[in-house]
């Protein structure tokens, strides 16, 4: 009956003898007199997808006990829907706490990343590796989840009173991730380290993850000829615009993107003030000849030969953010202006659209 249901070894049966009492969660003492750390051993299979509840019912006294004597289908519906319960919780942000300090996690749909708001810090979830759940050191201290993500040795301690709450945090996490790796969105809109910008509202140059600064050109494997290469552009080199974007499903973000791009080509085609190397202009969208039309000068820019809107960092706070536009055919790019991240975005964006448009029509 025990080779039947494996449900015995997901809740880690176990001589309890040396517990101190089920609320605790001490340190236990397993059969044979191994003492289990929370980590992997080598016979576990951590790419399991039962691994994570495993590792929770084993490691959490109070949390196994919500699943005593349930069936297997009444099991996966609880935990489900303690899943559901701490996702709304962390997409709202909540308080945890880490190193004995209170900061508040919060789960970034648009991003599938743990965004730690007291330092700014994002982790992007389709790279998370394991969350282990280490034993009580003594009675009355807090319980710890070490959170690790691949590519780095260093690992997020979070603290819980109660075993229940960080199994539940942990096999969120373990759900949020699976969903992150089905999405790919997390890679084209550049999670990223933001722990030093000045603020939020400045979108100064970031310190990403790596020790890199990204300066809103194009990468080696970045591709350009991607349609979402644009896209990802804009809603990592500017911040107010990726708010925008914040806990939205991709089919709301897409409509919301093309109602900016309507907008802001309606501005167009009836001439819109820019800034270009310090100087007001009007920009205008020539639609008969799908051009870009700089009326102070009277140049016409073909957007069918648009090859890249580059983002560059604020230089200094205060100063205006910079766009640059290349064209084909043409080492010289145009520079424009903006006081704002989320203007520059959605101008990006339209050229780009405009660009698409004009492709498919050979004029």
């Amino acid at each position: 009956e025990a080779e039947k249901d494996k449900w015995h070894e997901d809740r880690g049966c176990r001589d309890r003898s040396k517990e101190w009492d089920e609320e605790t969660e001490c340190e236990y003492e397993y059969e044979g007199g191994s003492t289990d750390t929370g980590g992997v051993t080598p016979d576990e299979d951590v790419d399991h997808p039962d691994f994570p509840a495993r590792m929770a019912l084993s490691q959490n006294e109070d949390f196994a006990r919500e699943f005593r004597s349930l069936s297997l289908e009444k099991v996966r519906s609880r935990t489900a829907m303690i899943i559901r319960d701490w996702e709304a919780k962390l997409k709202g942000g909540t308080l945890v706490l880490m190193d004995g300090e209170r900061s508040v996690a919060a789960y970034d749909k648009a991003l599938h990343c743990l965004d730690l708001r007291e330092t700014g810090a994002l982790y992007p979830l389709a790279a998370l590796a394991e969350c282990r759940h280490l034993p009580r050191k003594a009675k009355g201290v807090a319980l710890e989840l070490l959170v690790f993500f691949h590519g780095s040795d260093e690992s997020l301690v979070f603290q819980f009173e109660r075993g229940f709450d960080r199994a539940a945090f942990a096999l969120t996490l373990h759900a949020l991730a699976a969903e992150a790796e089905k999405d790919k969105w997390h890679e084209d809109r550049g999670c990223r380290d933001r722990s030093k910008e000045w603020d939020e509202e400045t979108e100064c140059e970031y310190e990403y993850e790596g020790g890199s600064t990204d300066t809103g050109g194009v990468t080696p494997d970045e591709d350009v000829d991607h349609p979402d290469f644009p896209a990802r552009m804009a809603l990592s080199q500017n911040e107010d615009f990726a708010r925008e974007f914040r806990s939205l499903s991709l089919e709301k973000v897409r409509s919301r993107t093309a109602m900016i791009i309507r907008d802001w080509e309606a501005k167009l085609k009836g001439g819109t003030l820019v800034l270009m190397d310090g100087e007001r202009s009007v920009a205008a969208y020539d639609k008969a000849l799908h051009c870009l039309d700089l009326r102070e000068t009277g140049a016409l820019y073909p957007l069918a030969a648009l090859a890249e809107c580059r983002h560059l960092p604020r230089k200094a706070k205060g100063v205006a953010l910079e766009l640059l536009v290349f064209f084909h055919g043409s080492d010289e790019s145009l520079v424009f202006q903006f006081e704002r991240g989320f203007d520059r975005a959605a101008f990006a964006l339209t050229l780009h659209a405009l660009a698409a448009e004009a492709e498919k029509d050979k004029w």
